[in-house]
């Protein structure tokens, strides 16, 4: 079984208050090839990438091997699936570990947290239930209380 690369939609998110919201409008924002590696326990992506992204670089974000590393606030969408918030680790040196045509490595967190389904029997078709706390066109999220559910308006 070879590698499993596919299209990712990046951007860089920034908090408003409770709201995270897009940096940029969607159509803006880089799409790029990313390696599905359901082995990395997180998602890792180059300083220059984040940058492209307009995501902010913020050291000791993320743990990860038991050490804290940089990390930055994404909106990320695999084709497949919607856009979703997502912590991502960023590291020039581990991304390089990925497929020689992807600049991304799209791992366990990432996979786990939208419930994504790889069909192999189906040409490694990649699909993710729909979520509630994705980000809105104007950026923001909806609220929600931890468990996926959303919050009732008394509770926002």
């Amino acid at each position: 079984m070879g590698d499993i690369v596919r299209k990712v939609k990046l951007c860089g998110l920034v908090r408003r208050g409770k709201k995270l919201e897009l940096v940029r409008d969607w159509d803006e924002c880089p799409e790029i090839n990313a390696l599905i590696d359901t082995g990395a326990s997180a998602s890792v992506i180059t300083r220059t990438l984040a940058e492209l992204a307009g995501a902010e670089v913020m050291p000791g974000l993320k743990k990860l091997h038991g050490r804290l590393r940089d990390g930055a606030f994404m909106a990320v969408r695999l084709t497949g699936c919607g856009p979703s918030p997502h912590v991502v680790v960023v590291d020039d040196q581990l991304a390089a570990e990925a497929a020689p045509d992807a600049f991304m490595i799209l791992g366990h967190d990432y996979l786990q947290d939208n419930r994504a389904r790889i069909d192999y029997a189906n040409g490694d078709l990649v699909t993710c239930p729909p979520r509630e706390d994705a980000p809105t066109k104007r950026g923001g999220r909806k609220a929600t209380s931890g468990n996926g559910r959303s919050k009732p308006r008394n509770q926002r």
